[in-house]
């Protein structure tokens, strides 16, 4: 029993670990006539319990902090978990932020793993979901019911629409790739010559080299208003003629990328594009080694559900990677876990940006963060695999001094899909492939100042994939030519990548007498002299 008297009256409390607690409390509640300083010291009531956990009034001052934690309630002081920890809030938090309306069952499992531990249990989870202020979740809730994401019928409608295959089911459920639908393209002559090698170029009609070259111009950023004044017609006119070639020549790429294309390793990501107010998903599935297009699809939203649609087209085409590299996005991590046949990396890049970015969230502008971030960061800067655990096991030994327990947790985790490109001289260590393809577009849609509706996109992407797989890139040759060598003797080929001297090449008209710009040596120096002035 613990036994005492306060003021000549005598108090009695069984012994046990709940009472123990309770007493520390109740003792520290009397407070002298001025109602700041306490009747009993820390020091005094450590000593006055025999089997206290410590004699100092450090370990009653962690008591006292516990129970303000608990909001002054003894019952939730007395049940709290000692296995909540940081860390274990931390990997609270960004289950929730993925999934704010996961059941409490499946956010144990998904923080065990995460953690890769066992011990947690619901009231673990629901003690850690009190330190999660509701200001991180509104925001990610509210972007997924706007996006449509959260919908109790989602998961069955995927599931079976996966199970049957059906392109029809995929349309219906908003999943569809970007095909020319809903648009009826004229038949024009002469484009299989403009894909035939070694066709000359006065077999091609003047038309079409003329809707080429300013598909090229479009592609390149020429406004369709200047196009539009040099042609002497509408601009929708322009573009109306750019379409209708890209729509006509994208089913004979389409089948080359299909029938010709082996993929073994390739990029996977994703650019947001905004199309009158609400925001889509253009993926892309880009072949490591020749960089082209395997599969591409604009999708309304980017969960594990339209990745798993992605692998579902892959299958269907055979064209699904052994390997496959992505920047970590959270529904790729689930998705490729489940394929057993994809070996899945993470972007090293990637994780590397993503320190700077945690230590931001994580610390604030006054902490002085260079050291940590150091440390961090050189844990994968290098090529031998036992260095990259020997660094991180040292990390993880001052885990707790930094306050980093929640990032060495999340990268513990990622290191089976951050090690195997470590050295490697046949797996990619980056996703540079798809973000430089991104820039490329990046370019091509800021000058196209927005789009206007789904349908519209669609064809407009077609164009710049069209341009894209055609132009020459920083190597000197156009990624079509990795499977089809002959592509460099097409007019389509000649047209987009050197226009001026097929222009010499048409028959008749003042093209005749122009002369090629690329003869006129040191046309700069020749244009200052006075002979060219006069």
């Amino acid at each position: 029993m613990y036994q005492g008297s306060i003021l000549g009256v005598r108090f009695e409390f069984p012994a046990n670990r709940a009472n123990k607690y309770c007493l520390l409390q109740f003792l520290r509640g009397f407070k002298k006539p001025s109602g700041k300083q306490g009747v009993f010291s820390q020091e005094q009531i450590a000593r006055a319990i025999p089997d206290f956990d410590g004699v100092s009034r450090q370990s009653v001052d962690e008591h006292e902090r516990r129970f303000r934690d608990s909001d002054g309630d003894l019952s939730r002081y007395l049940t709290r978990q000692r296995k909540v920890d940081e860390a274990v809030v931390e990997a609270v938090r960004q289950e929730v932020l993925e999934s704010p309306l996961r059941r409490t069952v499946d956010l144990v499992k998904g923080v065990n793993q995460r953690l890769t531990r066992k011990d947690l249990t619901a009231a673990n989870i629901t003690t850690a979901l009190e330190s999660i202020s509701l200001a991180e979740v509104r925001p990610v809730l509210r972007r997924q019911l706007k996006q449509g994401e959260v919908h109790y019928k989602e998961a069955y409608l995927l599931k079976a629409m996966m199970a049957n295959l059906s392109p029809e089911a995929g349309e219906l459920a908003g999943l569809s790739a970007p095909e020319p639908s809903g648009m009826t393209v004229s038949a024009l002559t002469g484009v299989k010559k403009l894909l035939t090698p070694d066709v000359p170029l006065q077999e091609v009609t003047a038309s079409l080299f003329w809707i080429a070259w300013m598909m090229r111009l479009f592609v390149l950023g020429v406004p369709l208003a200047v196009l539009g004044q040099w042609c002497h017609v509408h601009p929708s006119t322009v573009l109306r003629w750019i379409l209708g070639l890209a729509l006509a020549v994208w089913p004979q790429v389409s089948e080359w990328l299909r029938t010709r294309l082996t993929t073994t390793k390739a990029s996977v990501d994703e650019k947001w594009i905004k199309i009158r107010k609400r925001w889509y998903y253009w993926f892309v599935v880009l072949d490591e080694d020749t960089r082209l297009p395997v599969y591409q699809a604009l999708l309304a939203s980017r969960p594990a559900a339209s990745v798993s649609w992605i692998v579902t087209q892959l299958r269907q085409l055979n064209q699904l990677p052994r390997v496959i590299i992505t920047d970590g996005l959270a529904a790729y991590q689930s998705v490729f876990a489940q394929v057993k046949e994809v070996q899945h990396l993470l972007c090293r890049f990637h994780h590397q940006q993503g320190v700077t970015r945690w230590l931001k969230q994580h610390f604030s502008a006054t902490t002085d963060v260079t050291e940590r971030k150091r440390a961090m960061k050189r844990v994968f800067q290098t090529g031998d695999t036992r260095t990259v655990k020997r660094r991180f096991a040292k990390l993880k030994t001052r885990a707790l001094e930094w306050g980093i327990e929640g990032w060495i947790a999340m990268t513990e985790k990622l290191l089976p899909n951050l090690l195997p490109s470590v050295g490697s001289v046949r797996l990619p260590s980056t996703s540079n492939a798809v973000e430089r393809f991104f820039g490329t577009f990046t370019r091509f849609a800021k000058v196209r100042r927005g789009f206007h509706s789904e349908v519209s996109t669609k064809r407009e992407l077609i164009v710049f994939l069209v341009v894209y797989v055609f132009s020459k890139q920083e190597s000197g040759t156009a990624p079509i030519e990795a499977i089809l060598p002959e592509a460099s003797r097409m007019p389509l080929y000649r047209i987009f990548n050197d226009p001026f001297a097929c222009l010499l090449e048409l028959p008749g008209g003042e093209a005749d007498n122009l002369k090629n710009v690329k003869e006129i040596r040191g046309m700069a120096e020749f244009l200052t002299t006075e002979e060219a002035a006069a």
